[in-house]
């Protein structure tokens, strides 16, 4: 079995990895990038969280659900800032689309894009929305 710790890090690493992500146009910087499913308060804005669960454990292969949430500031107006909101999001689906990650003991071989929510209004952080992506993961045992 993989620990979740193990695959949500291989994945921040692939995402963190990615100058274009780190880029003014996108997330702004490094330090953006999370694991976890809480927003972290001290973070400003833009910002991804990554977080999963395991739904499938057989003998060689595992399958994940994969949640990337993406988060960002307000317009001016109040309204989601959805050209960031869609650069940061579409990025990371053509990031984790082709990734192929070693992790302890296997493989990360097939992230495949599933489906994503609306930009959502937060009400515990004010002027800001968020977007989830959801994606399948399957990890492949090597050892």
């Amino acid at each position: 079995m993989f620990s979740q710790n193990e695959l949500l890090s291989a994945v921040w690493r692939q995402l963190n990895a990615d100058a274009t992500l780190q880029s003014s146009a996108f997330l702004g910087g490094t330090g953006k990038i999370w694991t976890g499913a809480k927003r972290p308060n001290q973070t400003d804005n833009p910002l991804l969280t990554v977080d999963g669960n395991r739904t499938l454990s057989e003998s060689t292969m595992e399958r994940w659900n994969l949640v990337i949430t993406a988060y960002v500031q307000d317009l001016e107006n109040g309204n989601a800032d959805l050209t960031t909101l869609g650069n940061i999001t579409d990025r990371v689906v053509d990031l984790l689309h082709s990734a192929d990650m070693t992790i302890n003991g296997g493989r990360i071989r097939s992230i495949y894009f599933d489906s994503s929510t609306e930009a959502i209004y937060d009400a515990q952080h004010h002027k800001e929305h968020r977007q989830e992506l959801i994606f399948r993961m399957f990890a492949i045992k090597t050892t």
